[in-house]
């Protein structure tokens, strides 16, 4: 009779399953584990993970940005607008990168290019918003569309901490189109901006903030042509950098501006030539619409801020001249 072999004795030596064979399956299985979870979480794009990513890919993008102003500064227009591109692409949402690049393309000419990133700019960033409009204002001059530019200017001056520039640009325009009493209203909200040193605190600490801005980004810059490292790490400004964007934010106040002396302030106005232009164009107005008594005042002043001022030295020159002529007989 036939002898009856159990089951363990049928077994051949070469299907014998190892340690080695489990280790090795193990493995495979945690592998694709591992793969389709981060296929899931990089679908899902939760918001823990953004939250990781997002400081990291800020300061990337900054860097870029920074890299884009240097050579925008040098006249290098490819390579600034090649180093915009890629900080829009790693931060779609940076405005600042988008105003930059429309510069570049105003620069070359691609005025619609310009335009549309300029538009996408203040979506971006409806707070600065002014920078946008005074761009898009000198695309709309450089067009000769005078009346939509004095219109971008005047929108960029409401916003703008210190205006007395686009004010001064759409005042001009009007004078230009002969519409003297809007130039005058212009040119008058110029000198009163001028005159308010709460604007130009808040124009000083916007120019802080911008400089805080830059310094984080050259320092990012410096870590990603130094074999990129961590672009997201050491960025030493940025509680600066807040403190100004929530003060900003609050606005400015009395207590603010009492650590300042007044008569610094003064003594700027006084010699500032851009305030004596406005003065001057004010002016301009007058003596256009007969008014040379008021015009003479206003030349008077812009030329107390800036004896130097030649052409304001000329024009009180012919106004003295029609002053020394006799009347013209039928007006005796």
């Amino acid at each position: 009779m036939a002898r009856t072999i159990g089951n363990k004795g049928n077994r051949r030596p070469g299907n014998r399953v190892t340690r080695g064979d489990r280790a090795v399956a193990w493995s495979i299985c945690g592998i694709w584990c591992f793969l389709g979870i981060f296929f899931l979480v990089s679908t899902l794009q939760p918001g823990w993970l953004q939250r990781i990513a997002d400081p990291g890919k800020e300061s990337e993008a900054r860097a870029y940005k920074h890299m884009g102003d240097q050579f925008l500064r040098d006249g290098d227009l490819g390579k600034a607008a090649r180093s915009y591109q890629r900080a829009l692409e790693i931060q779609p949402e940076m405005s600042q990168a988008a105003g930059n690049l429309g510069i570049v393309y105003s620069r070359l000419n691609r005025l619609n290019d310009a335009i549309v990133l300029f538009r996408r700019q203040l979506e971006l960033d409806p707070e600065r918003a002014y920078t946008a409009y005074y761009n898009l204002a000198e695309i709309f001059a450089r067009r000769g569309e005078r009346e939509e530019a004095a219109r971008y200017y005047a929108l960029s001056a409401e916003g703008d901490p210190d205006p007395l520039h686009a004010f001064r640009k759409a005042g001009s325009l009007y004078l230009s189109l002969k519409e003297y009493s809007t130039a005058a209203n212009y040119f008058r909200r110029a000198i009163s901006a001028r005159r308010e040193i709460s604007r130009l605190y808040k124009a000083m600490l916007r120019k802080r903030l911008r400089d805080l801005e830059e310094t984080a980004a050259g320092e990012a810059t410096g870590r990603i042509r130094d074999g990129g490292a961590d672009a997201g790490a050491g960025d030493s400004y940025a509680d600066d950098a807040e403190a100004l964007r929530r003060r900003l934010k609050r606005g400015i106040s009395d207590k603010d501006l009492e650590p300042y002396d007044t008569w610094v302030f003064d003594a700027c106005l006084a010699r500032d030539r851009e305030f004596a232009k406005t003065h001057y164009f004010l002016a301009l107005c007058y003596t256009a619409n007969r008014k040379d008594d008021i015009a003479r005042r206003y030349i008077e002043t812009a030329l107390k801020v800036w004896p130097g001022f030649t052409e304001a030295r000329q024009r009180l020159h012919e106004l003295d001249q029609l002053d020394a002529e006799p009347p013209h007989p039928s007006q005796r």
